[in-house]
């Protein structure tokens, strides 16, 4: 099971793929499925599980087997032409014996956390756009209980719990206090030739 970018044998396609494969024999690796999930028109995206396996989680149903179970990975992901943008968590089905193998259970969205905080001012249209990139979704850890499994996710901006094999039905959200890193800020010309400084562009 790996998380890389989609592409063909001529181009990369600007997304996130979700991949399993079967290795039971290691000289002839074969793909199984593969889904690579976007929003908006022309839709790219990303994930911090690319490049950190601690931002790759993974909760199988049972002790015995490693499948069937189910994924969790951050996701940005946004339209090259409409400015649809989602940030948050997607959560996959993962079931080799299934019709689908891999089938994307839903998305757990942190921009909740960003509309009333300020992120939004300098957008286009102020639809908050761009905030996508302010709530930077990190981790996600599963919690099994007397009540069913809680999904936690994590990003810079907010903590939210929801059902693990529901996800989007949301039991629980905590924003996190957060000042927005240096490239967030805008340079502002000072009157009187005083040079140029820096403004928080997103607050802060």
């Amino acid at each position: 099971l790996t998380v890389g970018r989609d592409g063909t044998d001529e181009r990369l396609t600007g997304a996130v793929a979700v991949q399993l494969f079967d290795v039971s024999d290691l000289e002839n690796v074969s793909p199984v499925a593969s889904i690579a999930p976007t929003v908006g028109d022309f839709g790219y995206s990303y994930s911090p599980a690319e490049h950190d396996p601690h931002a790759f989680s993974y909760f199988s149903d049972s002790d015995s087997a490693a499948t069937p179970g189910t994924l969790s990975i951050p996701l940005i992901s946004y339209g090259d032409t409409d400015f649809s943008q989602f940030t948050g968590f997607l959560v996959v089905r993962v079931d080799p014996g299934a019709d689908q193998p891999l089938s994307e259970s839903g998305r757990i969205e942190h921009s909740q956390f960003l509309s009333d905080r300020g992120f939004c001012e300098f957008s286009p249209n102020g639809d908050c756009a761009f905030a996508y990139v302010s709530a930077d979704p990190r981790r996600s850890l599963f919690a099994q209980g007397d009540d069913g499994i809680v999904l936690y996710t994590i990003s810079a901006v907010g903590i939210r719990a929801d059902d693990a094999l529901q996800p989007g039905d949301q039991l629980g959200a905590l924003p996190i206090a957060y000042d927005p890193p240096l490239f967030f800020e805008r340079p502002v010309v000072v009157p009187g030739g005083g040079g140029v400084v820096a403004e928080p562009a997103l607050g802060g």
